[in-house]
């Protein structure tokens, strides 16, 4: 019987760390900008790391294929919450940084 217990622990740890590998490493979103509607993307790590975001375009929204949620802050000081899918900043402004960490 205890070497069954052990068998199963080792058994979810390798298929715990399976599952951890196979996380994605980065995101790549989609900065909306105003007024003309033109779009940038930008790759951002899934380690928590801030990058900075230096394309001076107003952006008013931002959209995220899903993988990773992340946080960008805009120059004014507006923090937008990106998980998956499209999310408007209320005020459109240029971005300064962020960060987003896997799921």
């Amino acid at each position: 019987m205890p070497s069954t217990i052990v068998t199963s622990i080792i058994a979810s740890i390798a298929a715990l760390s399976s599952v951890q590998a196979a996380g994605i490493d980065e995101v790549s979103l989609t900065f909306y900008t105003a007024p003309s509607n033109d779009q940038f993307h930008q790759v951002f790590p899934t380690n928590l790391t801030s990058i900075p975001i230096e394309n001076p375009m107003t952006v008013t929204h931002i959209y995220n294929p899903g993988g990773a949620q992340c946080v960008i802050t805009g120059t004014k000081g507006e923090s937008v919450n990106v998980p998956i899918g499209d999310h408007k900043l209320q005020e459109p402004q240029p971005l300064k940084s962020g960060f987003c960490g896997g799921l």
